[in-house]
C-alpha cells in the first residue's frame, strides 16, 4: 500500500511561504499598563491572501510573562484575513509575544508592561504637626518625603495661603502655612490630581493666644547615626513656654517601613523633656518635634539607623580575597571589644554581623560563625559563643578556639578552622 498523495501533501506544506501581514492596535505596542485589557489585530495583506489562498486560521499567538508563564489570549476571527486578539497582563515587566504560522515561530515582539501610575495606590506618607494641629496666627508646617514616589506630580490644597519648598538634595517637600481662623482645617494632598490615602487631612486649629514672645524649641543630643535596636535618647528645651500646661511636646517618627518606633516623652520640668525610642528598622528616620504645632529649629531631623558592629574580626579568613577550600585558616578578635559595656545596660547581647559571599577558591564562599567562650579576662564572667555553621545551619566540628596575649598585652581570641563547605557563616556574639 503506497501513500504518494500523502507525501506530496507534506512537501507542498513545506513550500508555503508565510503570507505578509501587519499588526494593528495598542495591544502590540511597546508600552502596556498592567491589569489593563489589551487588544490588537492581525491583518493579512490582500494581495498575498488572493495569491496563496491563506487565511488567519494558519496563525497562532502566545504571550509569556516575565516569569515564563503563558498568558491567556482570546482570539476572534473577524474575517478570513482579520484576526482579533485580547489579553490582560497581570505582571509588570517584559512580556514576549510570539507569532506562529503553521506552528512555526515567524516573529517575536517584546511588550513592556508598566505600572498604572494614575490608579496605582500612593506610597506617600506625609507627616508633621501641620497635618494635625495649629494655633491661629502662628506658623506651622508639614512634610512629604518625595523618595516614596516614582514621580513628583504633587499638589496641595488648603484654605490658608501656604508656601511650599522642596529640598532636592534631601528629596523633602516642606509646606508652611499660618491658619487664620479657629476650627477644622482640611488639607488636601494630591498625586496625579488624585487624593492620596487619608486625604484630606484635618488639622485642628485652636484660638489665638496672647504671647509675650513665641516659644522656641531646641533639640539637643539627637545623633545623625543611630544603632539598630539600641535606645536613642535626646533632650528638648522650650524657651518661653505657654502658661497653659495642656500644650505639650509632640514627637513623630517616619521610616521607610510601614511601622515606626514608639516614642517615650518624659517631662522633667516646665520647659524641658527627655525623649527616647528604639529603632527597629535600618535606614532613614525622619523625626519631627513640635510644641503645640510650632516646630523645632532645623525640623525635621534625619537620623540614619545602621547595624552595629562591636566586635572587629581580623586575620586571613576575613581579610583575604580568596580562602582556599580544605586548607586551614583563622580569624581573631579582641576581648576588649566585648568588655566595653554601657553601665546603664544589663543583660545586653551584641553581634558582629560579619558576612561574606565573595568568590573563594574552588567556588567556595565564607560567611559566618558565632562564638560563646567563657573567659576569666575580668572578674565578671563573660560568655562568648563561637560556632561555625554551614548553609543549612549545621554546626561544624573541629573548630579550635584559644586565648592568647599579643605584644600589647591585650587579651585576644583566635579561632582556627578548615573551610570544607562552599558556604560557611561567621557571626561573633557575646552576652553579659
Amino acid at each position: 500500500m503506497t501513500h504518494p498523495p500523502y507525501r506530496s501533501q507534506i512537501l507542498s506544506n513545506l513550500c508555503i511561504k508565510v503570507p505578509q501581514y501587519e499588526l494593528e492596535g495598542d495591544g502590540c505596542s511597546t508600552k502596556i499598563i498592567v491589569n489593563s485589557i489589551a487588544r490588537f489585530r492581525l491583518r493579512l495583506k490582500s494581495s498575498y491572501m488572493t495569491y496563496q489562498n491563506s487565511t488567519v486560521d494558519s496563525f497562532s499567538l502566545s504571550i509569556l510573562d516575565p516569569y515564563g508563564h503563558t498568558i491567556v489570549v482570546q482570539r476572534r476571527s473577524l474575517s478570513p484575513d482579520l484576526l482579533e486578539l485580547t489579553y490582560q497582563p497581570m505582571s509588570v515587566g517584559e512580556h514576549r509575544l510570539s507569532i506562529l504560522f503553521n506552528n512555526a515561530i515567524d516573529r517575536q515582539v517584546v511588550i513592556d508592561v508598566i505600572p498604572d501610575e494614575v490608579n496605582f495606590p500612593s506610597k506617600l506618607k506625609p507627616f508633621g504637626p501641620g497635618l494635625k494641629r495649629a494655633i491661629v496666627g502662628l506658623p506651622t508646617e508639614f512634610y512629604v518625603d518625595l523618595n516614596q514616589t516614582i514621580h513628583q506630580n504633587i499638589h496641595f490644597r488648603l484654605e490658608p495661603s501656604y508656601q511650599a519648598e522642596i529640598d532636592y538634595e534631601q528629596q523633602m517637600a516642606t509646606v508652611r502655612y499660618v491658619p487664620l481662623k479657629e476650627g477644622p482645617c482640611p488639607i488636601y494632598i494630591l498625586e496625579n490630581d488624585k487624593d492620596i490615602t487619608d486625604s484630606p487631612f484635618i488639622a485642628h486649629v485652636e484660638k489665638s493666644l496672647t504671647l509675650r514672645e513665641k516659644p522656641r524649641i531646641r533639640v539637643v543630643g539627637l545623633p545623625k547615626e543611630i544603632m539598630l535596636h539600641r535606645m536613642v535618647e535626646f533632650q528638648v528645651f522650650i524657651d518661653n513656654p505657654f502658661d497653659d500646661s495642656s500644650n505639650l511636646l509632640n514627637v513623630e517618627i517616619l521610616t521607610d517601613d510601614t511601622h515606626s518606633p514608639s516614642i517615650s516623652i518624659r517631662r522633667r520640668h516646665r520647659s524641658s523633656y527627655v525623649c527616647s525610642f528604639i529603632p527597629i528598622t535600618l535606614g532613614n528616620h525622619f523625626i519631627s518635634v513640635d510644641y503645640a504645632g510650632i516646630v523645632a529649629e532645623y525640623n525635621p531631623f534625619n537620623s540614619q539607623a545602621i547595624q552595629e558592629k562591636d566586635i572587629l574580626l581580623t586575620g586571613p579568613a576575613v581579610k583575604n580575597a580568596c580562602v582556599p577550600l580544605n586548607q586551614p585558616t583563622h580569624f581573631s578578635f579582641s576581648l576588649k571589644d566585648c568588655l566595653t559595656t554601657n553601665l546603664n545596660e544589663k543583660n545586653s547581647t551584641y553581634e558582629s554581623g560579619y558576612s561574606s559571599n565573595d568568590e573563594i577558591s574552588s567556588k567556595s564562599s565564607l560567611s559566618s560563625s558565632s562564638t560563646d567562650i567563657q573567659t576569666s579576662a575580668s572578674e565578671d564572667e563573660n560568655n562568648y559563643r563561637v560556632t561555625i555553621t554551614d548553609g543549612h545551619g549545621n554546626i561544624k566540628p573541629n573548630v579550635l578556639i584559644k586565648e592568647f596575649y599579643d605584644t600589647k598585652n591585650e587579651n585576644n581570641i583566635r579561632v582556627d578552622f578548615t573551610p570544607d563547605e562552599q558556604i560557611l557563616y561567621i557571626n561573633i556574639s557575646c552576652t553579659w
